[in-house]
């Protein structure tokens, strides 16, 4: 089903489906066309064999539906390269991102990681780990009983719904504390979770971040009122 949902994949077998019906066709037509030159044995000059109209029509079928296959190829060509440029810029855009960023997918298993991910989580190779493996040590500060991130991670894919703004206590491989912030968007639809994206920063970042912009806030109140 997820196949069919792609239009790539649609549109190759619009194009099978088509040369076969064109081989069926063509097998049924030269059939008929046969068994007519039997049953006539021979044509006198002058006279258009029964099949010769028909053949004419079948040429032009085959003509037609080998120029739309040309048009089907060459944009599924297109639409092959537009993607691989698309993925070459996100890819590009993903690796000089400030904040880390992991992509996991339906099993919460870690698909890429960009050097900013890796370098706050302290895993140089984290591709192919399990989003528990990652968050083993993490814990979510603002919670009494401090859950564990990878439950929370977990619980997003769960209920299809994002945890935004949690504040973690975090303790990379090598033992080194840090205090992160992480938000974790399922990707997909209403009823299927195809994967998760992490977004994860320095705590002390989002903490001027938002001190900026409450000064900043209270800089224009202050200006309008007066």
């Amino acid at each position: 089903m997820k196949l069919l949902a792609n239009p790539l994949v649609l549109r190759m077998l619009l194009v099978a489906v088509s040369s076969g019906s064109l081989f069926l066709f063509g097998l049924l037509l030269v059939r008929k066309m046969r068994k007519d030159l039997a049953q006539d044995g021979s044509f006198t000059s002058g006279q258009a064999p029964g099949g010769a109209f028909e053949f004419q029509a079948f040429q032009a079928v085959i003509q037609d539906l080998k120029k739309q296959q040309r048009v089907l190829q060459d944009q599924l060509r297109q639409e092959r390269q537009q993607a691989q440029t698309q993925g070459r810029l996100q890819a590009a855009a993903l690796e000089t991102l400030p904040c880390g960023v992991l992509l996991l997918n339906s099993r919460l298993l870690v698909q890429q990681a960009n050097p900013a991910a890796k370098e706050l989580l302290g895993f140089d190779a984290p591709t192919g780990l399990r989003s528990s493996q990652i968050f083993e040590s993490g814990r979510v500060s603002s919670d009494e009983g401090g859950t564990v991130v990878a439950e929370a991670v977990a619980e997003a894919a769960r209920v299809n719904a994002p945890k935004r703004g949690l504040r973690i206590v975090y303790a990379t491989p090598a033992g080194q504390k840090r205090n992160l912030g992480i938000d974790v968007v399922p990707v997909g639809n209403a009823r299927e979770v195809r994967g998760l994206v992490c977004v994860i920063s320095k705590d002390a970042e989002i903490s001027q971040a938002v001190t900026r912009a409450t000064a900043e806030a209270q800089a224009a109140s202050a200006a309008s009122e007066t």
